[in-house]
């Protein structure tokens, strides 16, 4: 007989701005990474998304998040990446 396993990984972010001990009013989370990091910006993007989204599963309910890479090593500046996430998915703003 096999036996469900579940893996559990405490997942922390950059920077929330939120009212403590209340998950009714988080209100962002921004992760943040440099161009020169071993680390693949999916899984940040894919926390942004778990964070935002409204499904019962998720209890932290962050109204906004960003994500923000930062070029570094450039012999000339090139500005940041910043992507935006609103209820479990990137949104577009212009």
């Amino acid at each position: 007989m096999l036996s469900e396993i579940v893996v559990e990984k405490s997942v922390l972010p950059d920077i929330i701005v939120h009212h403590r001990g209340q998950n009714n009013k988080n209100l962002l989370i921004i992760e943040v990474k440099k161009s020169t990091s071993s680390v693949s910006e999916e899984y940040d993007i894919e926390k942004l998304k778990c964070y935002t989204e409204l499904s019962n599963q998720n209890n932290l309910k962050y109204k906004y998040g960003v994500f923000i890479k930062f070029y570094t090593c450039k012999s000339r500046y090139q500005a940041p990446d910043i992507k935006y996430f609103e209820k479990g998915r990137e949104i577009l703003c212009e």
